[in-house]
């Protein structure tokens, strides 16, 4: 998934992931990065994966995925489907 985002051009992931990660930049920005509706859907679904790695999430998780939906600009009725698949 990382590569496929990564392979639109709108961001180099690894550097974008640490950013992220060391509060460099903030999810807002780091989601502005991502022009392409289809980057911005397969992010969404990216974290969704990660959040529900370990089979649950967790209110911290919820609360990011529901940040993270906002900053992409997805619908929640969009976001439930896309969770669902994922």
């Amino acid at each position: 998934m990382a590569a496929a985002l990564a392979g639109d051009g709108s961001a180099h992931i690894s550097a974008l992931y640490q950013d992220v990660l060391l509060k460099r930049v903030s999810l807002g920005e780091a989601a502005a990065g991502l022009r392409a509706r289809e980057a911005k859907l397969l992010a969404f679904e990216m974290a969704v994966c990660v959040c529900d790695a370990d089979g649950a999430q967790s209110d911290a998780e919820q609360r990011f995925l529901g940040d993270l939906r906002a900053a992409l600009g997805i619908d929640a009725g969009e976001a439930q489907t896309l969770a669902a698949q994922a």
